[in-house]
């Protein structure tokens, strides 16, 4: 008697229907690696700009401009633009040395690739050069078709 009330007490337990439902999981980032082509603080960039560089006219003015400072500029490369995409993110014309910009990190989901720039700007306490500066970066990456976000985060330096 004791089997059969076992048995009859497992199956019941057994075939009772579970009310936790199963999420589906949920797609994280993958972390994208990228090629610095050139970065500097004396291009051509005096307007604030994050873009996105299809094709090889494009990017022969950007590399053009970050050079055009300098008396010896070297030749931009030739990129594949099939498989390859260019990223300029720039600060604008600042006025006094301290400033830099540079891509943190390049993230794809599902449907996105996520750029992070790190904007650093020198504190009060801070002692800089007294000239313009036009800090820039030129990224290489793999080509996709998603949408590309840029988000940005500044941050000051403390120099005391």
């Amino acid at each position: 008697m004791k089997h059969i009330f076992f048995l009859l007490l497992t199956s019941i337990l057994f075939s009772c229907k579970s009310n936790q439902t199963i999420s589906p999981t949920v797609s994280e980032s993958q972390i994208i690696p990228f090629v610095e082509l050139s970065a500097g603080l004396n291009g051509d960039f005096s307007e604030k700009t994050n873009k996105i560089i299809t094709n090889q006219n494009e990017y022969n003015s950007a590399w053009i401009a970050a050079f055009s400072r300098f008396s010896d500029q070297p030749k931009p490369a030739k990129i594949d633009f099939e498989n390859q995409l260019i990223l300029l993110v720039t600060m604008g014309e600042k006025n006094s040395g301290g400033y830099t910009i540079k891509i943190d990190s390049i993230e794809e989901n599902e449907k996105t690739i996520v750029v992070t720039i790190l904007e650093t700007s020198p504190g009060k306490s801070c002692i800089t050069t007294s000239m313009m500066t036009y800090p820039y970066q030129i990224v290489e990456l793999k080509n996709s078709t998603k949408e590309v976000i840029f988000k940005t985060v500044e941050k000051s330096i403390d120099c005391k």
